[in-house]
């Protein structure tokens, strides 16, 4: 009678539901949270082996960082010092801001010494230059070299690319009779990689902008526009506190339009004067 019993709740009972054979302490899917999870767990073989096969896949940019942090601590725990600096570096190329939050002093050291400067701010320049300018083919025949001022200012970004606004005032002495004078103020907007070769700087780029050149006539007088374009090169030295001088060769080239003839007019500019560039903080 009890057996029946028995058989009978055991029937009417919900079945069981099936054993989950996976142990409590299963390593997550993962392999970087597994090589987290044995790290935790201070069994380094296992972390290094699950590390290594995080790093060889296709990981997204913060994981790829926080698999790199975990090499670089888990090269501590094997006193690794040179395999953790270079996780370190690999770390900061992916993102130079990340924070490793708490970590050993041996392991902050490292972020401190790799962790790159952050870029200088824009630096201001200025310039000012007393100029000579020839002039080339048939303009030759008729003006003589011109005597002019130029002033300039500008930002150095990072402490590399100069980008430079320049007014410029010209006076043109006349080979001809039945020309009196020729003026020609012009203005143009430049960008220019600088470098240093020792305690000198060195800068050549690019310009362009435009040009309004008067003619002074015995009988009549004459005014134009013109497209400039010109090609910088400079060095100079800073002697005193971002203060210096320098000397500027930037061949220029004026394109006007009368009627349908296009004109060409050929000038090589030679600058000497001061310079100033703010230091780096």
């Amino acid at each position: 009678m009890v057996g029946l019993l028995t058989l009978w709740i055991g029937l009417l009972a919900p079945p069981a539901p099936p054993a989950d054979d996976t142990p409590a302490d299963a390593p997550p899917a993962d392999a970087l949270d597994a090589s987290i999870a044995c790290y935790e767990q201070l069994d380094y073989v296992c972390a290094d082996a699950r590390l290594a096969e995080a790093l060889a896949s296709d990981l997204s940019g913060p994981r790829r960082a926080r698999a790199h942090l975990y090499e670089a601590l888990l090269a501590l725990a094997w006193r690794d010092r040179i395999r953790a600096r270079r996780a370190v570096r690999a770390l900061l190329a992916i993102d130079p801001a990340f924070d490793p939050g708490p970590v050993p002093p041996p392991l902050a050291k490292l972020f401190e010494e790799e962790r790159p400067d952050p870029p200088p701010p824009p630096a201001l320049m200025l310039r000012l230059d007393g100029t000579l300018l020839p002039v080339f083919g048939q303009d030759a025949t008729q003006w003589t070299e011109g005597l002019g001022v130029e002033l300039a200012g500008g930002v150095l970004l990072d402490r590399r690319w100069a980008l430079e606004a320049t007014v410029g005032y010209a006076d043109f002495a006349p080979r001809l009779f039945t020309l009196e004078g020729l003026t020609m103020l012009y203005g143009t907007l430049g960008v220019s990689v600088r470098g240093t070769l020792g305690p000198l700087a060195l800068q050549g780029g690019v310009a362009g902008g435009a040009a309004r050149v008067e003619v002074d006539g015995v009988l009549v007088d004459d005014g134009y526009w013109a497209v400039a374009a010109a090609l910088p090169l400079e060095i100079s030295w800073p002697f005193w506190r971002g203060l210096g001088v320098g000397v500027r060769f930037a061949p220029l080239l004026l394109t006007t339009t009368t009627g349908d003839t296009a004109a060409a007019s050929y000038i090589l500019p030679l600058t000497v004067g001061l310079r100033y560039v703010a230091p780096a903080p």
